[in-house]
């Protein structure tokens, strides 16, 4: 017999807190040399998880989904906006329990880090809709959640 979570699609075991995320860019990287962030999610729960790309990087770069500092200093995001419908089932991620999911996403294209200095780069690991389970995903009843993806640091040279 489903107990009546399991019966929506929801498991009341799964949390935020079984997603692991992990950002990586490389340390040292010379002038010119593309920035490349790969950001990784790792689902430890037993359930699959479903996460609205919209507004994060796991979509490209129409919005600011980042804190970017130069120095010490906030760099402006440089990228596309965008204004849309209601988000459409097919803008979700399915991340099967024990998968991981990696998107490389290039800095460059969203953000102005091309001047020599140091660079401290966090997602902010805002979701407008992340849930647990197997269902249609519901525009009037989005779950906003917030994804813990540690920041990374590099050095532009000259």
């Amino acid at each position: 017999m489903m107990n009546e979570a399991a019966a929506d699609g929801v498991a009341a075991s799964a949390s935020m807190a079984d997603i692991v995320c992990q950002l990586a860019i490389p340390a040292q990287l010379a002038h010119g040399q593309a920035a490349i962030a790969t950001i990784t999610l790792h689902n430890r729960s037993n359930q699959t998880l479903q996460l609205l790309r919209r507004n994060t990087p796991f979509e490209g770069w129409l919005a600011d989904s980042l804190s970017v500092e130069r120095n010490g200093q906030a760099v402006a995001y440089i990228g596309a906006m965008a204004k849309r419908m209601p988000p459409s089932a097919s803008e979700y991620l399915h991340l099967k329990p024990g998968t991981r999911y990696s998107y490389r996403a290039s800095l460059q294209d969203a953000y102005d880090v091309s001047a020599t200095g140091r660079y401290r780069v966090d997602w902010r690991g805002e979701v407008m809709d992340a849930y647990f389970g197997i269902r249609k995903p519901n525009p009037d009843h989005m779950a906003a959640q917030t994804i813990a993806c540690g920041a990374v640091s590099f050095e532009r040279t000259p």
